[in-house]
C-alpha cells in the first residue's frame, strides 16, 4: 500500500514539474524577441555589464525580485538597478562573467519571475577593458 502511494505521489510530482516547463515555455511564447546590442569602452578595469530595460517593474520590491533571480546565475557578479530609465522602462545594470553566464539566459529568467510579470524589452552588454 504505502509503495503505491509513493508512486501515485511521484507520478504526480513528475506532472507538476511538466506543467512548470509548460507554462515557462508558454510565457517565453508570448514575449517579444529582442536583439541584444553589444559595445566596448575603455577603463581603467575589465569588466562586462548588461544594461537592461525591463518593462513591468514598478516598485522596489519588483527590483528586488529581479535583482534575487539574477544573483542565482552562475558568472553574475553584480546586480542593481540605475536611476536612469531607458525610454520608460527600468534599467537593470548587471555585472557578469560572460564564460558563465550568458545575455540570453538573463533575459529568459526575468521574463519568467512571477509568470511572465516583467518584460525585457532590450539590452545592450558593455565589455570594458584597459586602454592598450
Amino acid at each position: 500500500m504505502r509503495t503505491s502511494i509513493f508512486f501515485a505521489a511521484l507520478i504526480a510530482m513528475i506532472g507538476l514539474i511538466g506543467c512548470a516547463d509548460d507554462d515557462t515555455n508558454s510565457v517565453l511564447a508570448s514575449k517579444p524577441q529582442i536583439k541584444i546590442q553589444y559595445a566596448q569602452a575603455l577603463s581603467d578595469t575589465s569588466k562586462t555589464v548588461a544594461n537592461i530595460a525591463i518593462e513591468g517593474v514598478h516598485c522596489d520590491a519588483c527590483r528586488g525580485k529581479i535583482k534575487k533571480e539574477i544573483a542565482m546565475l552562475a558568472g553574475v557578479t553584480s546586480t542593481g538597478f540605475s536611476s536612469t530609465k531607458i525610454g520608460d522602462y527600468e534599467t537593470a545594470v548587471i555585472e557578469y562573467d560572460p564564460n558563465l553566464c550568458k545575455p540570453e539566459k538573463m533575459v529568459e529568467v526575468i521574463n519568467t519571475i512571477v509568470d511572465g510579470a516583467y518584460t525585457v524589452q532590450s539590452m545592450q552588454v558593455v565589455t570594458v577593458s584597459p586602454a592598450e
